[in-house]
């Protein structure tokens, strides 16, 4: 093996030490908070030879449940305690893969919860603005349909004023047609 190698081994295996002395330690530590729990227990209980109260029982038994929960308020403190460096650490990792990300590429990382605020307010003017022209656009349609039926309007009253004058037209030659008819019976 290499220098290198047995370097990276002896790290390895030093880590792996501290790591069990850790879990050595804590072992210790929970031994000792378990002996003082039989401590406490025993000095309530009294030997089976001398006929113990019920209060003493009672009071054993009291004595215990404060115990189990105060290490189950010790346990929930420690998984708090845990959650909150894990959030820590998220967070951490989020802002380190974000450096990561705007240095392999020149996008722009947006945090959504960050810039709702402008996002919103984008959002509700241009809606506006599609409201405003969607009723000029509707009014103006509006006013063009307007024009066009006073522009066929305009368009039948004189085709009638036409055809009133040519039903004149038509009338007047009927009546001289006529009045040909008639004096030509009167030659004959």
């Amino acid at each position: 093996m290499t220098e290198d190698n047995l370097k990276a081994k002896i790290n390895e295996l030093e880590n792996e030490l501290e790591a069990r002395e850790q879990d050595i330690l804590k072992y210790l530590d929970r031994f000792e908070e378990l002996e003082e729990t039989i401590i406490k227990l025993e000095s309530f209980i009294s030997d089976e030879n001398s006929k113990a109260s019920r209060k003493k029982w009672k009071k054993a038994k009291d004595s215990l449940l404060e115990m189990e929960l105060e290490e189950k308020e010790k346990h929930l403190r420690n998984l708090k305690d845990r959650m909150g460096s894990l959030r820590k650490e998220k967070i951490q990792l989020q802002l380190k893969l974000e450096q990561y990300t705007k240095e392999e590429s020149n996008s722009t990382v947006i945090r959504i919860e960050e810039k709702k605020e402008p996002f919103d307010t984008l959002v509700k003017e241009l809606q506006d603005k599609i409201n405003k022209q969607q009723i000029i656009i509707a009014e103006l349609q509006e006013k063009i349909k307007k024009e066009e039926i006073e522009k066929l309007r305009d368009t039948i009253n004189k085709l009638n004023a036409e055809l009133k004058s040519k039903d004149d037209k038509i009338e007047e030659l009927s009546n001289k047609i006529l009045g040909l008819g008639t004096k030509q019976d009167y030659k004959i």
